[in-house]
Formats: C-alpha cells, structure tokens, sequence
C-alpha cells in the first residue's frame, strides 16, 4: 500500500513537469526512433531563450526540460548531442 501511495506521488510529480514547447524558436532538432514501425519515437530540441538557452527531450509525447543555460548555446547543444549517442547506443536511429 505505501510503494503505491509512493509511487503515485512520483507519477504526478514527473506529470506537473511536463511542458508546452510548441511556441518556442528551436535552433536544433533531432527526431530518434527505434526500428521501422514508429512506435518508439524521440525528439530531442534546443531553443533560444533569452541570452540563453533549452533542451528539450520529449518521450512518449511528454515534453521536458532537461538543461538550460544562461548565456549562448553550446551547452544545451552538448546536452542534445549526449542524449543522440545514448539512445543511438540504445538502437535508436537519430536524424
């Protein structure tokens, strides 16, 4: 009964995370998936942000950021570049 409360509370936490990022300026965009039958999709995208910028990484249509800097972009372009070698690691096909 507790491991369910617990991780009911988790569900909703990682759901209240979850963003709209459709009226953001991406500046990088890579779509990943895994075989042929489109079922397992990612998409991955850096956008501006003030002086700034975002990662996006969205899985199973749930959108969120996973970096942000304050100044430029290289990092959040670091951060998207990490993400493409691991799920390609995980036979992901990256474009």
């Amino acid at each position: 009964m507790k491991f369910a409360f617990i991780l009911s509370s988790l569900l909703v936490v990682c759901a209240s995370q979850a963003k709209d990022f459709s009226n953001y300026d991406f500046i990088e965009t890579m779509q990943c998936e895994k075989n042929r039958s489109h079922k397992d999709r990612r998409f991955i995208g850096v956008a501006k942000k003030e002086k700034g910028c975002l990662t996006v990484y969205e899985k199973e249509g749930v959108a969120k950021e996973v970096a942000q800097a304050q100044q430029g972009t290289e990092y959040c372009l670091e951060i998207m570049e990490r993400i493409s070698i691991n799920l390609t690691e995980s036979k992901f096909k990256c474009l």
